[in-house]
């Protein structure tokens, strides 16, 4: 604690509501297995790209190196989509990539959806489906190369100074066995994101043991995809019962309202700040009206 000459001398403002919207981008899931870092991850963190790269500005950065892009997601592909498109305005450089990801060999890695009404994100799917099969077409001056089913377990310099190359460890998913390491230049490590639960550790909110987000918001949705496309533009806009938390008058919106799913639109979290601005509205006109009954 901070000695008392130190301590603030005005208590904080209280709230009688509070709307966290702070969005799970901030905290990035780890490389390593069921949640946890790497081995040495930790120590060379500041080697590790956590988000989409612009690599078009940071072109020097990829150009004639290798690259590992870790994940599977739509942030992964569309960090592949980037490389390749990098590739091509540069036909006198070269360019290596390793794409890891823990999915199944004999699985595509990207569900593709029937007449999708987003034609950029089948396009994706299609792309990273092609890549995993050998069969895009890619241009002459990149190499890339998929790799499924296996998990970083060490993270650890090639050798010494700032700009060391970078070995990564890899273990079969399902065996849990080492099989082999590469190594490469740079990391791009697009494997998630979760919420940060600082601000409400010690206040009283259910959380879905799944996705860590709020429980009743994350039955809904949970319960919404087991019947669904999965696409998340099918899924129904849940009630605003759901976002009601057994803390009360405290209200977890937005992209954080989902946890660590990447289901969630911008458009879910404007609905949701009206149904929760009509709730504060419903309930001060109820205890108006019953003040005025008295």
């Amino acid at each position: 604690p901070l000695p008392r000459s130190l301590r603030p001398s005005v208590r904080p403002p209280g709230f009688d509501v509070v709307l966290d919207c702070s969005g799970s981008y901030a905290l990035y899931n780890w490389l390593g297995a069921g949640g946890t870092p790497a081995v040495g991850e930790r120590s060379l963190a500041g080697r590790i790209e956590r988000y989409v790269p612009d690599v078009a500005k940071m072109s020097n950065r990829y150009l004639n190196r290798d690259v590992a892009v870790v994940g599977c997601g739509f942030s992964a592909i569309t960090a592949l989509r980037a490389l390749v498109d990098l590739a091509a305005d540069s036909p006198q450089a070269s360019l290596r990539v390793r794409w890891l990801t823990r999915r199944p060999a004999d699985a595509a890695p990207y569900r593709r959806i029937p007449g999708d009404s987003l034609p950029q994100r089948d396009a994706l799917s299609r792309l990273g489906n092609e890549i995993a099969a050998g069969a895009a077409e890619l241009p002459a001056n990149l190499d890339v190369r998929y790799t499924p089913g296996v998990e970083v377990s060490r993270v650890q310099a090639a050798g010494a100074g700032e700009g060391a190359r970078i070995t990564l460890t890899l273990t079969g998913r399902e065996s849990g066995e080492e099989s082999g390491s590469i190594e490469v230049d740079e990391v791009i490590s697009l494997t998630g994101y979760r919420p940060d639960r600082t601000l409400y550790d010690e206040l009283h909110v259910h959380e879905c043991f799944a996705t860590q987000g709020p429980m009743r918001l994350a039955a809904s949705l949970m319960a919404a995809a087991g019947g669904s496309s999965g696409d998340c533009l099918a899924l129904p806009a849940p009630g605003p019962a759901t976002l009601v938390n057994p803390e009360a008058n405290f209200f977890i919106l937005g992209a954080k309202s989902h946890g660590r799913s990447s289901s969630f639109l911008i458009g879910n979290g404007i609905e949701q700040v009206s149904q929760v601005l009509q709730m504060l509205d419903d309930a001060e006109a109820a205890r108006t009206g019953e003040a005025a009954k008295k």
